[in-house]
């Protein structure tokens, strides 16, 4: 396993987490981002493609 499909996994996972916590109000989605260390705006696009969202397809880019 590649360091870069440690990372990817890893990221996929923080964000799992955090979506979770974001469905039930816990924080913005300001602060996730910031959790993330991505902008607001990609973790609004991650979290339109995640099952249980609108579009229901899986993030590919995490």
């Amino acid at each position: 396993m590649t360091r870069a499909t440690v990372l990817q996994e890893v990221r996929q996972m923080r964000f799992e987490e955090l979506y979770e916590q974001r469905q039930r109000r816990t924080f913005t989605r300001g602060e996730a981002a910031d959790i993330l260390r991505i902008t607001e705006r990609a973790f609004r696009c991650w979290s339109g493609r995640w099952p249980g969202s609108r579009r229901g397809r899986r993030p590919t880019g995490i």
